[in-house]
């Protein structure tokens, strides 16, 4: 009886330390979907409160380089594609990709997808010399995680 207490107790401290985390995570993914959603229905202005309200908060709570900045820079990269207004564009993705580096690792799997993101963006751009060594980068950093699979992969066809 006195081991089935102890161990509802760690299991309840382990989901109290634990809660946080997922609690936290939830809270960013609101902050894009809002994005998503008004970047889908063309609310430009909207979209970019969101990515600014999202790359503000992100600073203050886990510092500057964290993986939430530096996905919300490459998206403010695409959102000023979309705007059309490019002045500071290349800027917003080589800013999205060195947070990315330094928050997830060079061979990490979220820098990878970032760098498929930034990828797409360039292509969007027009810069195809660019987005080829981007997708080329990005294709190492996924295969060698082993994440190069189905719709991912087909990402890069």
């Amino acid at each position: 009886m006195k081991n089935i207490t102890r161990a509802c107790v760690c299991i309840l401290i382990a989901a109290l330390l634990l809660a946080p985390a997922s609690v936290q995570a939830q809270k960013w993914e609101k902050y894009f979907d809002k994005y998503q959603d008004a970047y889908y229905k063309g609310e430009y202005k909207k979209a970019k409160k969101q990515i600014d309200k999202l790359k503000a908060k992100s600073i203050k709570k886990l510092g500057g380089n964290n993986k939430y900045f530096a996905y919300a820079s490459i998206l403010d990269a695409r959102l000023s594609l979309a705007m059309g207004t490019l002045y500071g564009f290349d800027n917003q993705i080589s800013e999205g990709l060195a947070v990315s580096e330094v928050a997830n690792g060079k061979d990490s799997p979220d820098h990878g997808l970032n760098q498929l993101e930034a990828a797409e963006i360039k292509m969007d751009y027009g810069n195809f010399m660019q987005a080829d060594l981007m997708l080329d980068n990005a294709g190492q950093i996924l295969e060698s995680n082993q994440l190069l699979e189905g719709d991912l992969k087909a990402r890069f066809y």
